[in-house]
């Protein structure tokens, strides 16, 4: 069918750490995501609903979810529905309908919580900082030291109760 589009967009938190597998030469994560909404009814009383979302993630992602997400993270997932069938034990056809995810983002606060996944993410500027560092120009001692110059002349004109380096 020309046309069709099967993604999912999530934002919602762990229900509980990642479960790890091997599958072959491959990792499996599986995790369930809750999402809530409410509403006011008819009757003007105030419904919340909770819907839980299983999701599986592959090779890269099932490793990366494995190091950084826990119980209770805030994360943005994208994937598309997969329906899987299998029969049980008594031969009856059983079906789950899964959200098989490419790609996700951890969405904390920094205030919120601070572990290791501020490393992962200060690791991941620092190595931007040096990739714009090595792909500038060179600069020869008197540009340096006129740009030293310039800043000191526009500290200079900053007040004196301004104690902010910019």
């Amino acid at each position: 069918m020309a046309g069709s589009l099967n993604k999912v967009t999530l934002i919602g938190r762990l229900g509980q750490d990642p479960e790890i597998r091997e599958v072959g030469m491959s990792k499996v994560a599986n995790f369930s995501v809750a999402t809530d909404e409410s509403y006011t009814d008819k009757s003007g009383n105030k419904v919340e609903k909770t819907e839980w979302h299983k999701i599986v993630m592959w090779n890269k992602p099932a490793e990366t979810a494995e190091r950084y997400l826990k119980k209770g993270s805030l994360v943005y997932i994208e994937g598309k529905l997969e329906t899987r069938s299998w029969e049980n034990d008594s031969g009856e056809k059983r079906y789950s309908t899964e959200i098989k995810s490419f790609s996700f983002q951890m969405l904390e606060n920094r205030n919120e919580q601070r572990n290791e996944t501020d490393v992962f993410n200060n690791y991941g500027a620092e190595k931007n900082n040096l990739t714009d560092n090595l792909n500038r120009p060179p600069t020869t001692q008197n540009e340096n030291s006129s740009n030293d110059e310039k800043q000191m002349e526009s500290s200079e004109n900053k007040s004196s109760d301004d104690d902010l380096p910019f």
